[in-house]
């Protein structure tokens, strides 16, 4: 829902980056449709005739701009740790044999390189995302950083 708001927020025919996002974040196209359709309902979105293809022009309503800068300026919300995959994982990761552990970490950092320089090609193009793509290189780079430091552990 929050790409959906965000997208609205600058609605313009030729910048659909926003939206594009959120189609590719929910994996399944039927998924974005259902938070378009609950957003309209709660009278956070304004519809309009697209003015060169099908389809609809969103944009965000008063109430919408209040939800959206609601969202936006939420301390708790913004400082949350949340549900962060990696972290989440790691009380697991003292069961696995020394072997195990240190094979996972291994592809692992693997991983984590190739996402960074991917991430770091998207900073260069992404200027709608821009901040988004700086904290995730951060966070990145966190990881690979924990992860360098346990390459010799052992117990």
């Amino acid at each position: 829902m929050r790409n959906i708001l965000l997208g609205a927020s600058r609605p313009d025919p030729e910048n659909t980056k926003a939206f594009d996002l959120a189609l590719e974040e929910s994996r399944a196209v039927r998924l974005v449709f259902r938070p378009i359709a609950d957003a309209g309902a709660a009278g956070l979105l304004a519809a309009a005739p697209h003015p060169s293809r099908a389809g609809q022009l969103l944009s965000l309503t008063e109430a919408g701009r209040a939800a959206l800068e609601r969202w936006a300026t939420s301390i708790e919300a913004i400082t949350s740790l949340g549900l962060d995959p990696f972290r989440l994982r790691t009380v697991a990761w003292d069961f696995l044999s020394a072997g195990t552990r240190q094979a996972l970490f291994a592809r692992l950092f693997e991983a984590s390189e190739a996402e960074m320089a991917a991430l770091r090609v998207r900073a260069k193009s992404d200027a709608i995302g821009r901040r988004q793509t700086e904290l995730a290189i951060a966070v990145v780079a966190a990881r690979l950083a924990w992860l360098k430091a346990r390459r010799t552990e052992r117990a």
